[in-house]
């Protein structure tokens, strides 16, 4: 840390990080656990669990993105027999995608500065939605139920 480069090393709070830029350290050894990690997932979701994921009904990032009008159709690109080939294609390229925005946040202060209040600003957002339609919903439905209340004791009122 440039705030601490005075102090003596048993006095520094932070860890000097080496920032020195290797193509092994940053895509190397992501690439390899990422398709290490791939070659599981795939195995477990389309070889050896996929007939007990589809009879009990179980979730799974392959199933969300066929469910989605916009994924299916660029899973379906390829045709029917090479969707897990589109599949991976997109998976990848998401990850590299979050991996290349994830360099930029470790060298550059202002891109880091900027993602995190993006980041922030879209979650806040995100949950204000969730929850405005969420709680709207759940007055609907207590009105109605509210509705079907007075209504059961309406009957019973005129009868006095």
């Amino acid at each position: 840390m440039v705030s601490e480069q005075s102090l003596k090393p048993e006095d520094r709070r932070f860890v000097d990080l080496n920032t020195e830029f290797s193509y092994m350290d940053f895509f190397g050894w992501p690439l390899i656990l990422y398709f290490s990690w791939f070659a599981i997932y795939f195995l477990i979701n389309f070889k050896w669990a996929k007939e007990r994921i589809a009879r009990k009904k179980y979730d799974n990032m392959f199933k969300l993105y066929w469910n989605q009008k916009w994924s299916h159709a660029m899973l379906s690109a390829l045709g029917k027999d090479k969707v897990y080939i589109m599949f991976f294609i997109i998976h990848f390229s998401f990850f590299f995608s979050c991996h290349l925005v994830s360099i930029l946040c470790f060298y550059y202060e202002y891109f880091h500065t900027f993602a995190v209040c993006f980041w922030l600003t879209w979650s806040v957002w995100n949950a204000a939605n969730f929850y405005f339609n969420y709680f709207s919903k759940k007055y609907e439905k207590s009105l109605a139920n509210l509705e079907e209340i007075k209504s059961d004791l309406e009957p019973a009122d005129k009868k006095n």
